[in-house]
C-alpha cells in the first residue's frame, strides 16, 4: 500500500486516533518525537493494522497535509517522491517540519545535516539539557517511572542510562538501579512482553524492525532480548 491510499481507509480516524497516542505532540514550532518502533535508518514505524506498515513521517504528511504529489521526474506516481524533514530529525512527525521533495534533495538534506550536526543540548532537536541527563543516569527509578517527569519514552531513558547517547556528557551514572532487582521477565508487573513473546522473537528470522513493529516495542529491545541483556532467565 502507497501512503497516500491510507486516506481511501474506511477507518482512517481511528487509525490517526492509534497514529497520535505514538508520537509526543510539543509546541507548533518544536519536534514531535515518534515513540515507538524504528527503521534500521531512524525513521519511525508505524504499524496501522496487523503487520501494514508505513513510515510515521510519510503518514504525518499524508494525514495532516495532504496526498504526496506526482514525481515530476517520470511517468510514475508519488513513489519518487520523498517527506523531507526541515529539522533534520528523521523521528520527527510534526507537519510543520514536513515537506515533499525528491531524492536528490533529501540526500542534500542529510549531507547538511552530518556537517552542522551538534551534540547534546546544542543540537535544536535536543529535548533533554545536560543536567537533565546526568540527573537521569542517577536516578535509580523504573525508566517507565522516569519517561513522564521527562516527557520522553522510556526507551531513550534506557539509552541515557545505559551510555548509548549523549556520550559527550561526562557523570557518573548508578550502580544498581533498584528497578533492576525486581521480579524478573513476565512477573514484572511492568513487562510489555510474555515469555511466550520473548521465545517466539528469539525464533523469528525476520529483520529487527518488523519483528518490533509487531510487539510493539523498539528495535534495540529485540536485540537485546536476543544477545540475551534481557529476559535472561529464558535463555
Amino acid at each position: 500500500m502507497h501512503v497516500n491510499d491510507t486516506l481511501s481507509l474506511p477507518n482512517l480516524q481511528a487509525v490517526i486516533a492509534k497514529f497520535e497516542t505514538m508520537y509526543d505532540r510539543r509546541a507548533p514550532n518544536e519536534c514531535w518525537p515518534w515513540k515507538r518502533a524504528l527503521a534500521w535508518n531512524g525513521y519511525g514505524l508505524f504499524t496501522m493494522y496487523g503487520r501494514q506498515q508505513v513510515r510515521a513521517h510519510r503518514f504525518a504528511y499524508v494525514v495532516y497535509k495532504g496526498p504526496l504529489p506526482p514525481s515530476r521526474s517520470g511517468p510514475r506516481t508519488a513513489g519518487y517522491i520523498v517527506v523531507r524533514h526541515k529539522c533534520h530529525n528523521p523521528v520527527c512527525v510534526n507537519p510543520n517540519h514536513l515537506l515533499a521533495g525528491t531524492p536528490k534533495q533529501n540526500t542534500a538534506d542529510r549531507l547538511e545535516a552530518a556537517r552542522f550536526r551538534i551534540q547534546g543540548e546544542d543540537n535544536r532537536g535536543a529535548k533533554l539539557t545536560t543536567e537533565q541527563v546526568k540527573a537521569i543516569r542517577l536516578d535509580t527509578r523504573h525508566p517507565l517511572d522516569i519517561a513522564p517527569d521527562y516527557g520522553i519514552s522510556d526507551e531513550t531513558i534506557r539509552n541515557i542510562q545505559g551510555g548509548r547517547t549523549w556520550r559527550s556528557v561526562r557523570s557518573p551514572f548508578a550502580k544498581q538501579p533498584k528497578w533492576l532487582s525486581g521480579a524478573e521477565g513476565a512477573h514484572n508487573g511492568r513487562a510489555k512482553l510474555t515469555e511466550a513473546d520473548v521465545l517466539a522473537i528469539r525464533k523469528d528470522p525476520r529483520k529487527y524492525p518488523i519483528i518490533a513493529a509487531q510487539y510493539d516495542v523498539n528495535r534495540e529491545t529485540i536485540g537485546n532480548i536476543n544477545r540475551p541483556e534481557t529476559w535472561e532467565h529464558l535463555a
